[in-house]
C-alpha cells in the first residue's frame, strides 16, 4: 500500500484554515477508535464514566471514545490505572507508570484488511520492549502492535504486524529517541501485506510480508500493556486514532499528524 495523493470523500470536507477535526476519518462506515486525553472531559476516575477527572494527579478508569464507534477504554482495577497529568502549559496526557498501568476496550471488528494508526506519545525507558497499544492477545493472527521501546533497536519504535499465526512483519524505526515526544503514523492493508510508516510526517519505511490475509480479526484492543498484564509501557500518551477502513488521503494523514504535534507541543 501506498500513500494516495487524491482526498478522501467524507460528509465533512476539511476547510482551509479551520484546523483538522479527527472525527472526519471516522464518517461513513470507518469503525475503530479516537482518544484525546487533552480533552479532559472525556476521560473519568471510575470505569462507568460517572466520575470526571477534573484535575491533574487523578487516576482514569474511563477514556472515552470519541470516533462515536462507543470502543471506550477502561481499567476495573484502581492499581492498574493510568495518572491524568498537565505539561507546563496545560496540555493534557496520559501517565502509564511501567508496571501494570492498562486500559483497554471492548471487541473491535474491523471487517476490513485496511488499518490506520496515529499515536502522539513519549517513551521514558529504553531497552526491552513495552507496549503502547496492541490488538488481540499476544499471538493472535491478523493483528498489531506498536511497541515503545522495542528490544530491535536503540532510540526506536516497532509496529509490528502478523497478517497470519506464526508470522510477525516489524517495522522497526529507530529514529523515536527517549524522552522526547513525537508522533508515528501507520498504515497497512493485509490484502496486500504492506505496512508504511511515518514519524513526525516523514515516510520512513515500507515493508511487506508476501503473504496476503482477508482481514483484520476482532479484538480488544489494550493501551498500555499487553493482555497479559506482560510489557507494560512506560511513558505518556497524547493522543490516540485508530481506524479501519478504505485508504485516508495524504490531506487527512497529514492532518491527523499535524493535531496530534499540537498536543505535544508543536504546531497545529
Amino acid at each position: 500500500m501506498k500513500f494516495v495523493t487524491e482526498f478522501s470523500v467524507m460528509s465533512r470536507p476539511l476547510r482551509v484554515g479551520q484546523g483538522f477535526n479527527p472525527a472526519v476519518m471516522f464518517d461513513g462506515a470507518a469503525t475503530g477508535v479516537w482518544f484525546d486525553p487533552a480533552d479532559r472531559q472525556s476521560l473519568f476516575q471510575d470505569a462507568a464514566g460517572t466520575i470526571p477527572v477534573t484535575a491533574p494527579g487523578q487516576p482514569v478508569a474511563r477514556m472515552t471514545d470519541k470516533s462515536g464507534n462507543g470502543n471506550h477504554a477502561t481499567q476495573s482495577t484502581i492499581a492498574a490505572r493510568p495518572i491524568y497529568r498537565e505539561d507546563a502549559v496545560g496540555r493534557g496526557y496520559l501517565e502509564f507508570d511501567g508496571i501494570d498501568d492498562r486500559l483497554n476496550t471492548p471487541t473491535i471488528t474491523p471487517g476490513t484488511s485496511k488499518m490506520q494508526l496515529f499515536a502522539g506519545f513519549r517513551k521514558l525507558t529504553e531497552g526491552g520492549n513495552g507496549i503502547l497499544c496492541e490488538l488481540g492477545s499476544g499471538s493472535t493472527p491478523r493483528s498489531f502492535l506498536v511497541s515503545a521501546p522495542t528490544s530491535n533497536a536503540a532510540n526506536a519504535v516497532n509496529y509490528l504486524y502478523r497478517p497470519d499465526s506464526g508470522l510477525v512483519v516489524n517495522t522497526v524505526n529507530d529514529n523515536f529517541p527517549l524522552d522526547t515526544p513525537g508522533v508515528l503514523a501507520a498504515t497497512c492493508d493485509l490484502a496486500v501485506s504492506t505496512s508504511t510508516t511515518r514519524i513526525d510526517g516523514a515516510p520512513v519505511l515500507t515493508v511487506s510480508s508476501g503473504l496476503t490475509a482477508p482481514q483484520f480479526n476482532a479484538g480488544v484492543l489494550y493501551i498500555g500493556g499487553r493482555a497479559s498484564a506482560t510489557l507494560p509501557f512506560s511513558g505518556q500518551l497524547f493522543g490516540m486514532a485508530i481506524r479501519f477502513g478504505s485508504e485516508l488521503g495524504l490531506k487527512e494523514i497529514a492532518g491527523m499528524e499535524r493535531y496530534l504535534s499540537a498536543r505535544l507541543g508543536g504546531t497545529a
